[in-house]
């Protein structure tokens, strides 16, 4: 895709272009000193706008923007950071903490979730079934490529100190065993 817009104000070795970039003219404004450009993909949409906004935005004001803009209502919303590849990586947990003090980059994608966060000390972990599974195996395929075609299994809000053992796999087991599945005595989690 297309990167975000730049500042006037920046040099060209400063944008770190080189001989041969392709740039694209737009007509608009550039952002000034005091804004960030961030992405925000909704899943329920299944689209990602481009937002302009001042970097001392409230989380939570950015997210009534994100939502308004993407026709959303309720109040049962979240944020959450991405990696490289498009996957969650990390809550915006705290509505009131300004998008500079989250330490947000220029260009980041953000998702926009539906459901509340987990509480303090808990972690939410979503769990897929691997049925063709048959023991540890080395792949190559990165964690989306992997989960095509595997059933999803539940979500679980988990204390931070809980054990796989005890916790997780036991929980599991009851869960699959609900949702009609034939469940291995042994479990590992990748």
């Amino acid at each position: 895709g297309l990167s975000p817009p730049v500042r006037e104000h920046l040099s060209i070795s400063e944008l770190g272009w080189s001989s041969g970039q392709q740039l694209v003219l737009e007509r608009g404004k550039p952002p000034t000193l005091d804004e960030i450009c961030l992405n925000v993909t909704s899943r329920v949409r299944g689209s990602t706008e481009l937002f302009v906004v001042s970097r001392s935005l409230r989380i939570g004001d950015f997210m009534s923007l994100a939502m308004k803009r993407f026709d959303l209502a309720g109040d049962k919303w979240h944020f959450c950071r991405t990696n490289w590849c498009g996957e969650e990586a990390g809550l915006l947990e705290d509505k009131e903490t300004s998008l500079e003090t989250e330490k947000l980059k220029e260009g980041e994608t953000l998702l926009l979730l539906e459901g509340s966060l987990p509480p303090k000390g808990f972690l939410r972990l979503a769990v897929y079934l691997d049925k063709k599974s048959t023991g540890p195996t080395n792949s190559s395929k990165n964690s989306l490529e992997w989960l095509q075609g595997r059933p999803f299994l539940v979500n679980f809000e988990l204390e931070s100190a809980s054990r796989l053992d005890r916790d997780l796999c036991s929980r599991c087991r009851h869960q699959s065993f609900r949702n009609g599945n034939e469940t291995p005595l042994n479990l590992l989690f990748r």
